[in-house]
Formats: C-alpha cells, sequence, structure tokens
C-alpha cells in the first residue's frame, strides 16, 4: 500500500515522488512537532507570565492596602493633635480666667480687710458670715463632686 500525498497538484504516491519522501516526511512531520512543541512551551511561557503578573497584581493590592492603613492611622493621629490643640487653648483660656479671678478676690479681700480695720461691728459680723457661708459652700461641693 503506498502513501499519497496531496500537494494541491494531485495526489501522488511515494513512490512517484523518490526514494528521499520518506525523509521528506519525517522531516515535515518532526518540524510541524517542533512547531507544536514551541507553540505549547510559548502558551506555557505565557501563561506563567501572566499568572506573574496576576501575583504581581495582588502584591500591589496588598501593598495598597497596608498603606491605606497607614494613611488613616495618620489621619488620625493629626486627628487627636489638633484636639489636643484645642484643649490646650481651652486650659489657656480657663488659666487666663482663674488668674483674672485670682486678681479680682485679692482686690475684695483688700477691700474687705480695709473695711473690717475701720471697726465697724455689722461690717465685720457681714464678713464672718460670708467667710462661713463660702466654706460650707466648698465643703458641700467637693463632697458632691469626690
Amino acid at each position: 500500500m503506498a502513501r499519497t500525498l496531496d500537494s494541491g497538484r494531485g495526489k501522488r504516491t511515494a513512490e512517484d515522488i523518490g526514494p528521499l519522501s520518506g525523509d521528506v516526511i519525517a522531516a515535515v512531520v518532526f518540524s510541524s512537532l517542533c512547531l507544536q512543541k514551541a507553540y505549547l512551551a510559548s502558551a506555557a511561557a505565557a501563561a506563567a507570565a501572566m499568572s506573574e503578573s496576576y501575583e504581581r497584581e495582588r502584591q500591589n493590592n496588598s501593598r495598597l492596602d497596608e498603606l491605606s492603613a497607614k494613611v488613616s492611622a495618620l489621619r488620625g493621629v493629626t486627628i487627636d493633635i489638633y484636639d489636643n490643640a484645642r484643649a490646650q487653648d481651652v486650659i489657656d483660656n480657663t488659666s487666663e480666667t482663674f488668674s483674672s479671678m485670682g486678681t479680682q478676690m485679692r482686690g475684695s479681700a483688700g477691700r474687705l480687710t480695709r473695711m473690717a480695720a475701720s471697726g465697724n461691728k455689722v461690717a465685720i459680723l457681714k464678713l464672718s458670715a460670708i467667710l462661713i457661708g463660702v466654706f460650707i459652700f466648698l465643703y458641700y461641693a467637693v463632697h458632691m463632686f469626690l
């Protein structure tokens, strides 16, 4: 049984082509297999490259998430610093208020001392009642909040 080849110019048998036809056919089959193997290798390389690309994308997403977490933490620290600065401003204002209140109390104490030095007995009794009232008020205020 002779092998037939279709070369586009009609069917020929292996005997018509000549004695080297077996070698030529083997070479064609071999080159076809080599091309198929090269194609499969390039497809595998492309799949590996895509896999590597997906891995890089996953790593980039992971690093992006880490960076986002750090930015959020930094934002929280910035807000805390701002809140502390505002609280410090409130403390400074409170300190100024108590300082001015202290000055006013010194002035009032000085006037009360002059009034007591004048020898007015009613004024001394009023001063004593005020001091006792303030002491009682502070005593109950401290015990209420502590």
